[in-house]
């Protein structure tokens, strides 16, 4: 394992274990969208509670695409 890979792994696992709701805050949403990712209805959700624009929504589902790239996993957007 990459060292990019085991730090990625580390942030996923402090993010998914935590039990804070990540979908209750603007910041906390981004952070969790860019890093574990969420699927398109949570998106739409997270645009009418915060006010995302369509290319915020893109520009944070490429960074995801990325860092998963990075440590070769298939995302889990769709």
């Amino acid at each position: 394992m990459t060292e990019i890979e085991a730090a990625l792994d580390s942030l996923h696992c402090a993010i998914v274990f935590d039990a804070r709701d990540w979908a209750g805050d603007r910041r906390l949403a981004w952070i969790y969208g860019v890093l574990i990712g969420w699927d398109k209805k949570c998106w739409k959700e997270l645009a009418e509670e915060f006010g995302f624009s369509e290319e915020a929504i893109d520009r944070a589902r490429k960074y995801h695409k990325a860092l998963m790239a990075a440590k070769k996993l298939k995302t889990k957007t769709k």
